[in-house]
């Protein structure tokens, strides 16, 4: 018989003809002795049947496959996988297709003839030398605006002390304003003083012609000096005083109004941004 008995194997065969006392003593009705002899049939173990096996072939299956129509499981993520696989598949065949075409139209471009690069190449130096003498017109103005630049700021940096007020030396402006009033001041009295002396010295040289003439009478009638003569002489010699000292005075008036004179024109020469021709201090 060697290791099959009835067609069937010797470990079936002898679990499912003798039973072992145990496991008739689990046994409790005719039910239970015909599950236990169809499992000892099936896999010669009282607990395993072939239906239990398929179902956990079946909960394998799943398991490790998936359903046919679940959305989740391997199958699923498989055919996601294949879909994507799919879409690459065809991105990569329309990016070749573009190289394809690239290349077609670069071995158009290259097919082109010299004579019509050479118009390119013209057309493209043309176009460089009109920017280069652009350029170099803009960097002309630039420098224009440059030397213009440079040259407002030099004067700009001449005339700064006049554009700037000294403040560090407005105590010696302050004091030049007062010796400047002091001198207008001077200067009007002494030109108000020389007008009255000059107004003074016509009156006396009217004075002085009229004694002359009295005294050309006086001295025609000398010859014969009479009382009346000899009264009116201290009233003449006084008229005459008074005349050399109105002569005396006259010049030394003049002259102190004309030094005034000179010394405002001096302090308005030495500060001519500070003292005006009509400022009323």
């Amino acid at each position: 018989m060697g290791r099959q008995l009835l067609g069937v194997s010797r470990d079936i065969y002898t679990n499912t003809a003798c039973i072992s006392r145990s496991e008739v003593l689990r046994l409790e009705d005719a039910g239970t002795i015909k599950e236990a002899i169809i499992a000892l049939a099936d896999s010669a173990h009282p607990d395993r049947t072939a239906q239990k096996v398929l179902d956990r072939l079946r909960q394998e299956r799943t398991l490790r496959i998936g359903k046919p129509r679940g959305r989740s499981g391997p199958l699923h993520d498989l055919e996601a996988r294949l879909t994507e696989l799919e879409r690459q598949l065809t991105a990569a065949r329309q990016a070749r297709a573009a190289v394809d075409e690239l290349a077609q139209k670069r071995e158009t471009v290259s097919a082109l003839t010299e004579a019509e690069l050479g118009i390119v190449q013209t057309l493209e130096a043309a176009l460089l030398a009109s920017r280069l003498q652009d350029a170099r017109h803009r960097l002309e103005r630039v420098e224009a605006l440059e030397q213009a630049i440079a040259e407002e700021r030099g004067r700009q940096e001449e005339h700064t002390r006049f554009a700037m007020f000294p403040l560090d030396r407005q105590a010696d402006v302050q004091e030049l304003r007062s010796h400047l009033r002091a001198t207008r001041e001077t200067q009007a009295d002494f030109e108000r003083r020389a007008a009255d002396s000059t107004a003074q010295v016509q009156q006396l040289d009217a004075e002085r012609q009229k004694l002359d003439s009295e005294a050309q009478g006086h001295e025609t009638r000398a010859r014969g000096i009479d009382d009346a003569a000899l009264a009116q002489e201290p009233t003449v010699r006084e008229l005459l005083s008074t005349l050399n000292v109105a002569d005396i005075q006259a010049p030394e008036a003049h002259l102190r109004a004309q030094t005034a004179a000179e010394d405002a024109r001096r302090i308005a020469e030495r500060h001519p941004g500070l003292i005006g021709n009509n400022l009323d201090w």
